[in-house]
């Protein structure tokens, strides 16, 4: 869905510009690396086009996927160390339950505000919806699974259907006077 998703934003000097992707090793963790550009310009309003320089509706992305572990930093071009959003996930079999799967320290535990996503409760329909993509609408026919149903968690866990929980820490600087705390 990424690679599909970037493919169709794409093109005319905007969406995604891959500058790297290739394997890495770190402390013997292997996975692969990549970097990224977003261009994000058309995205955004035509008054804060106008405004802001170029570089500014320029992200960059390095991730570092070495599965069932996820590290994704993004930073503004313009903004430099400025804006920092990093992104943290540990993906584990089953129902997991745990409190600290991403070891955060207990400064960020005490901070720290926990949103259960479940992604079969009912959600505002967006312009971009697509039915295919709505896994209470879609049926895979490969695996003949779904569509989901509400409570489908409990019932995956009494059938015994395979289910992998992903957790996730997101963490933002914006240090930037007078929009920190708004903005973070």
């Amino acid at each position: 869905m990424v690679a599909k998703a970037s493919r169709e934003n794409s093109g005319g000097g905007e969406g995604v510009e891959v500058l790297k992707n290739e394997p890495f090793e770190k402390d013997g963790v292997k996975g692969i690396y990549t970097l990224k550009r977003l261009h994000v310009s058309q995205r955004a309003p035509a008054i804060i086009r106008a405004i802001l320089p170029k570089d500014a509706l320029i992200l960059e992305e390095e991730a570092w996927n070495a599965f069932p572990y996820l590290k994704t930093i993004y930073k503004n071009l313009w903004l430099k160390d400025k804006f920092t959003l990093t992104i943290e996930s540990q993906h584990i079999d089953g129902i997991s339950k745990e409190d600290n799967p991403l070891k955060l320290t207990e400064a960020e535990l005490k901070i720290r505000q926990i949103d259960i996503v479940d992604i079969a409760e009912p959600k505002k329909k967006s312009k971009t919806y697509n039915c295919n993509e709505d896994p209470t609408v879609f049926h895979s026919e490969k695996t003949n699974r779904g569509p989901l149903k509400l409570g489908w968690v409990q019932s995956a866990q009494s059938d015994n259907v395979p289910v992998t929980t992903a957790h996730k820490v997101a963490k933002m600087e914006f240090k930037v006077f007078g929009f920190q705390t708004v903005v973070e």
